[in-house]
């Protein structure tokens, strides 16, 4: 199979960026042939994989603010002449967030995945986040974005979504159809170790106010300073000063208690997983996430997880079983953390039946085995 892979740029690495660069070098194992196009510059694929992407010239259009791209969509109309003018059996969009003008515009196979729609403009819980100029500006945009999105999303042969919660958004906001694949974390690579000093809480994740450290902190707070507690705090902060200045005032406030904490703006993924391995528990209170790799990757550690019972989590994570899913309530997020803290053991346990669940669920060969059979179908063809 010939195959067009389009991501948007990587400015940023995070989750969707790592998923969509590991897809493509399955694929290829697979056997299949993968030409990757991405928009900018390719320094942030050089930083984690070997792969050469083709570049699409990109100049920043008018009216950005005003979702200008949709508008006059001169960068889309560039790559896909360059893939109109080549045999791909199917064109896959590892992303498709400020892609939908390029379905209306590519005239083959098209299978696009589907992380979470535009947060900004669709999901509420978010939007009441926003100030009062954030939402009057994003109200505007979604005025452009929403009916175009809607026309040309049924452009798409299939739409993959990364969970039922994310499936259930798209058929909510564009009233179309999806099947769900769920990420994958790599078993090989996050692994389990013999727990010894098991005294580490981990709380991960960019500083931003969806992913709610401030939950996370507020509970910590009120457990007992008597206990020997060492907190590792990573990622960096998008948000606004205000934000940022509300956890270090929470993150002072524990080291008053005489806790070791530790913010660890940077960290490789040796790091991380290293951390991971060796913590009690993982702390992941974000808000509706669509899905969320952070919980995968914690019980792939042999880590439980406290994370919230809204979006994806409660798809990956079995409350009293692998972790626990709490309300946004400080004292019964607080409540599953004493729990760890006092019953080591049970955390131990819990790890380990998260390590079971990630190996049935959500690893890579069954990552990579049900796309293929998802390109097989669009195109009617066996695998």
């Amino acid at each position: 199979m010939k195959i067009a892979a389009i991501f948007r740029s990587f400015h940023f690495i995070g989750g969707s960026e790592r998923l969509f660069l590991k897809t493509i070098n399955l694929l290829e194992e697979k056997g299949h042939i993968v030409d990757v196009f991405i928009f900018g510059d390719a320094r942030g694929v050089n930083q984690i994989s070997n792969i050469t992407p083709i570049i699409v010239p990109y100049k920043k259009p008018y009216l950005t603010f005003l979702a200008g791209d949709y508008i006059f969509r001169r960068q889309y109309k560039i790559l896909s002449h360059m893939i109109n003018n080549n045999n791909y059996d199917l064109v896959f969009f590892g992303h498709i967030q400020n892609l939908f003008p390029l379905l209306g515009l590519i005239r083959h196979h098209c299978a696009c995945y589907f992380h979470e729609p535009e947060r900004n403009l669709y999901d509420k819980h978010i939007r009441s986040y926003l100030s009062f100029s954030e939402k009057l500006l994003y109200s505007c945009k979604k005025t452009i974005k929403y009916p175009l999105e809607k026309k040309w999303i049924n452009k798409a042969d299939c739409i993959i979504a990364n969970s039922k919660y994310t499936q259930n958004n798209i058929k909510r906001i564009y009233n179309k159809d999806s099947v769900v694949i769920y990420p994958a974390v790599d078993i090989s690579k996050f692994t389990t170790i013999k727990k010894k000093n098991n005294n580490i809480i981990f709380i991960p994740g960019r500083i931003d106010f969806v992913k709610n450290q401030i939950l996370a902190l507020d509970a910590l707070l009120r457990i007992n300073p008597s206990y020997e507690i060492k907190i590792y705090i990573t990622g960096y902060s998008i948000n606004p000063i205000s934000y940022k200045h509300e956890i270090f005032k929470r993150i002072k406030k524990l080291k008053e208690k005489g806790w070791d904490v530790q913010v660890l703006q940077y960290i490789s993924d040796q790091q991380y997983i290293k951390i991971l391995q060796n913590s009690l528990v993982t702390l992941y209170p974000a808000r509706y996430e669509p899905f969320g790799m952070v919980p995968i990757e914690s019980m792939a550690c042999g880590t439980p997880v406290i994370a919230l019972k809204e979006g994806g989590p409660m798809e990956s994570i079995i409350h009293n079983k692998t972790g626990f899913l709490s309300s946004n309530q400080i004292k019964e997020y607080k409540k599953y953390i004493q729990y760890c803290i006092d019953n080591p053991q049970d955390a131990i346990i819990m790890g380990k039946n998260g390590r079971k669940l990630v190996e049935r669920k959500f690893t890579w060969d069954i990552f990579i085995n049900k796309l293929q059979k998802v390109f097989a179908s669009v195109l009617c063809v066996e695998i």
